[in-house]
């Protein structure tokens, strides 16, 4: 699929490629002492994105995300993008009822959890029936739901960072 010439203006990561080709050493994302140009971040992008097609996740698939406020809170939105999946974030308030609720609302196979997280969604996990892939963001989970298979977020960013295909179009 070729991407028309109005997806290219309205669509972000579209936006981010052309910036990326444009002005690949500018800065766009910092945050304390981190800091990312254009070009960093479209492949970071691309790795992510190809890393969770790779865990499973398909255009139109929802991805459950409670992460803290950051840049890879942002690189996840973007990966997620590129493939066309969508991006169901968490409140880090959440917890039990309300938790629940939005996790079985989404529809969600796979979650990206910050480390710190993770005791409130291991407190619900049974009530928890289609989820069944966990990101776990800084640090590995102490204690496991054995019906989710946990992964390191960090291996995200092992995937190509080559441009990923159309997969969004407006």
């Amino acid at each position: 699929m070729t991407v028309s010439e109005k997806s290219r203006r309205i669509v972000y990561h579209y936006l981010l490629e052309d910036h990326a080709r444009r002005h690949p050493d500018k800065p766009l994302l910092m945050m304390g002492e981190r800091a990312m140009t254009y070009a960093e971040v479209d492949r970071a992008a691309n790795s992510i994105g190809r890393g969770l097609k790779a865990a499973g996740v398909l255009k139109g698939d929802r991805v459950l995300v409670m992460l803290p406020s950051s840049i890879d809170f942002a690189l996840v939105w973007l990966g997620l993008s590129k493939i066309g999946a969508l991006m169901v974030p968490v409140n880090e308030a959440y917890k039990a009822g309300m938790l629940q609720h939005q996790v079985n609302n989404s529809g969600a196979k796979l979650a990206v959890i910050w480390n710190g997280h993770l005791k409130v969604w291991h407190d619900i996990a049974e009530n928890l029936p289609e989820l069944k892939t966990v990101f776990v963001y800084e640090g590995e989970a102490s204690d496991k739901f054995p019906a989710w298979t946990y992964r390191p977020f960090a291996a995200l960013f092992d995937a190509d960072d080559s441009p990923l295909p159309p997969a969004v179009e407006y």
